[in-house]
């Protein structure tokens, strides 16, 4: 029989986040001068998840500060009714066009039944 291992993971560390998170929202590893503070507070959010980090510097792109404010404060208040990652990312799920996310869907599915190795 087959034993399976599961391995913990744990959270990028911060500089590795803001390089991921920045490479995303900026197309650089830092971020644009006067959106210090908001990286830092998605990062807190992010807890050094790679691909909360890469979806949330994703979806911020190209956005100006007041956009950042109000996908933050979302954030915050999903978090507070329920504090599971998939919360976090269903934000950006739903900032998706009706045709986005039957496209996400579809590769999301395409898994189900196969084998994780």
């Amino acid at each position: 029989m087959e034993q399976l291992c599961i391995y913990k993971l744990t959270g990028l560390p911060r500089r590795h986040s803001q390089e991921l998170f920045c490479s995303y929202a900026f197309c650089q590893p830092y971020p644009l001068q006067g959106f210090e503070d908001l990286v830092d507070r998605f990062l807190k959010v992010c807890e050094g998840l790679p691909l909360a980090v890469k979806v949330f510097g994703a979806l911020l792109f190209e956005k100006d500060k007041s956009y950042w404010e109000a996908e933050l404060y979302e954030l915050k208040v999903q978090l507070r009714v329920s504090p599971e990652i998939k919360n976090r990312l269903k934000i950006s799920y739903d900032a998706l066009s009706e045709e986005e996310q039957q496209i996400f869907l579809d590769i999301a599915c395409f898994f189900i039944g196969e084998k994780k190795r």
